[in-house]
């Protein structure tokens, strides 16, 4: 029995010594080819790496020509955080552009989206007003003004509503905080017509961001219903920006088209007319002067008078007006027929800083001026402050910004007159201004004045060619009334080159023409007659210059007014011009 079994021993024992034999041949034939196998890997990793730094994962499909159906999601893709907050603005990924970005914050254990003032004013609100008087934030709208006391940054949940021009929607799936101009006419409105990839780039073999199922609504830029495009810059409800194939959506249709007003809040001026404003300023320096001015009477034709009624007062810092106004002459104009826009001065530098900077006194300043609305029944105001400082011009817009809530509320128009948007007039603000009021009555005119290094005219036509093109560059036009000069400067130049002038209204340097018995010569480039004669005072050779305001050198600013399609004309001042010139604002208005 025993032999047997020694003899399977032995068979077991030959055979295992058999395979042992094989097994060391084998691997040394797999040495071989392991090695042969490791070089290859080795090289094709090395080739890999050398590649890609060559050109990115993202373009090998490129390289290739290959249609690419691969999904890279959107954090791998550009390699940020799925915690990052991702910001598009308009169609653009901004976030590593930004210097002051919103961010995530927790208070009393509710985590919110927060924008720095300094965010809002650039993106979203020019008109974010920071008073350090007050210490305060304050935001303004159509009808509220807000202020937040000691904060540098407001939260979305706030934020979201409270302006017509621009929306701000975040979109947890992607964290992404998406911020559209809501004027931008190029946002259209498309929706998928088949099962559709949004590519990284316009072509085929970028990289795919999303599916989308048919009849998913997408947002569209740049998009064109005349161009034959092959890809289409799109954003997804869920924030992704992205590019699809123009055969894969349906015809788009503008989604802001009905957006009209030309405001960041839209004024909705209570003030309406067929054709422009006919408006004059009245000059009033003590009460009794009104019932002067009453027995004048108004030209046809005009439609507001603005007298000089209130005043900040240089000796009043908390803001207290002087105070020039009668309710028989807005009784008087406005059977008439005609509105009354009492005008506000500013005295001098001083006050206006003191005034303005200071959140109580702007505040007792508008306070009293609702008060003189209600009371005096007037239409409207005019705000006219010529003595703003550079640092105080943002003060002076935030003063505009608080007084036009209330007056809206109640049916009265808020208009200004300023200064011509001249570098050196900035602190004006023109354009964000003619955003908050009704209407801007520009100046043109004190093109030359006592300060100014030579004689010249008071408005030459390229003067005012050239500063009524860009206000309403930055003014919608049916906004702007142009200044009208209705006064004429005296030149008296002495033999040293120096000069004094003289002002006066249009009917005394026709009276000193005819004393001096000379001919006034037309000039077509400056748009009015010339006089210049020479003449001996005490010894002395004196030379005068004239540059006359007259019917027709109106008629030729009139023609400039009608090529804008302004908003209307403001004359300056009513008593000073001839009767021709009533005319022919008439015969050009209406």
């Amino acid at each position: 029995m025993s032999k047997p079994l020694q003899s399977q021993n032995n068979l077991k024992s030959g055979t295992n010594s058999k395979i042992g034999k094989m097994s060391k041949k084998q691997r040394r034939k797999i040495v071989r080819m392991t090695g042969f196998f490791a070089i290859i890997i080795a090289v094709l990793i090395i080739g890999g790496w050398q590649a890609r730094r060559l050109f990115s994962y993202p373009e090998i499909f490129a390289r290739l020509g290959v249609q690419n159906w691969q999904i890279w999601e959107f954090h791998d893709y550009f390699n940020i955080s799925p915690q990052t907050l991702t910001i598009v603005i308009d169609g653009e990924r901004v976030t590593e552009s930004l210097e002051n970005p919103p961010f995530f914050e927790t208070i009393n254990e509710s985590t919110e989206i927060y924008f720095p003032v300094e965010f809002l004013r650039e993106f979203v609100d020019p008109f974010i007003f920071w008073d350090e008087s007050a210490r305060s934030i304050f935001i303004s709208t159509d009808t509220e003004i807000f202020r937040f006391q000691g904060e540098n940054a407001l939260p979305l949940t706030f934020l979201q509503g409270k302006y017509s021009h621009v929306s701000l929607d975040f979109l947890p799936e992607y964290n992404i905080l998406v911020i559209s101009n809501l004027k931008n006419a190029e946002i259209w409105e498309l929706s998928t017509t088949r099962r559709t990839p949004v590519r990284y780039r316009p072509d085929e073999t970028a990289f795919i961001a999303v599916q989308l199922p048919t009849n998913t609504p997408l947002t569209a830029f740049s998009y064109s219903t005349d161009s034959e495009q092959d890809f289409i810059r799109i954003r997804t409800a869920s924030g992704l920006l992205g590019y699809v194939s123009a055969r894969d959506i349906s015809a788009g249709q503008p989604i802001f088209s009905a957006f009209s007003s030309d405001s960041t809040f839209s004024t909705g001026s209570p003030f309406s007319l067929n054709s422009p404003i006919n408006l004059v300023w009245e000059m009033v320096t003590v009460p009794q002067a009104n019932y002067v001015a009453m027995e004048n009477p108004l030209p046809l034709g005009l439609d507001v008078i603005s007298p000089t009624w209130f005043n900040f007062n240089p000796s009043e810092p908390s803001g207290t007006l002087e105070v020039l106004a009668s309710r028989d002459y807005v009784a008087w104009a406005q059977n008439s027929g005609v509105q009354v826009w009492a005008k506000v001065f500013d005295t001098n530098p001083d006050i206006s800083q003191t005034i303005l900077t200071n959140y109580q006194a702007r505040a007792y300043v508008i306070e009293q001026l609702l008060g003189f609305i209600d009371t005096y029944n007037l239409d409207g105001l005019n705000i006219d402050f010529e003595h703003i400082r550079t640092e105080v011009g943002g003060y002076y817009l935030q003063f505009l910004r608080e007084l036009a809530p209330p007056m809206r509320e109640r049916g009265a128009v808020l208009s200004v007159a300023t200064f011509v948007p001249a570098p050196w007039f900035s602190q004006y603000y023109h354009e964000l201004v003619g955003q908050t009021v009704d209407f801007v009555a520009i100046m043109t005119y004190d093109e030359h004045y006592s300060g100014s290094p030579e004689p010249g005219p008071v408005a030459s036509l390229p003067f005012v060619e050239r500063f009524i093109a860009e206000t309403v560059a930055l003014i919608p036009p049916h906004k702007v009334l142009m200044g009208l000069p209705f006064y004429n400067r005296v030149w008296r130049v002495a033999a040293d080159g120096s000069h004094t002038i003289s002002n006066y209204g249009m009917n005394y340097p026709q009276t000193l023409i005819a004393e001096w018995d000379v001919l006034p010569i037309w000039d077509d480039v400056i748009g009015s007659y010339y006089v210049n004669f020479s003449t001996t005072e005490d010894g002395e050779p004196v030379t005068y210059r004239l540059w006359l305001e007259d019917e027709r050198s109106i008629a030729a600013k009139l023609e400039i007014f009608a090529r804008h399609n302004l908003g209307g004309v403001a004359g300056w001042r009513r008593g000073l011009e001839t009767p021709e010139v009533w005319v022919e604002i008439y015969r050009s208005l209406r």
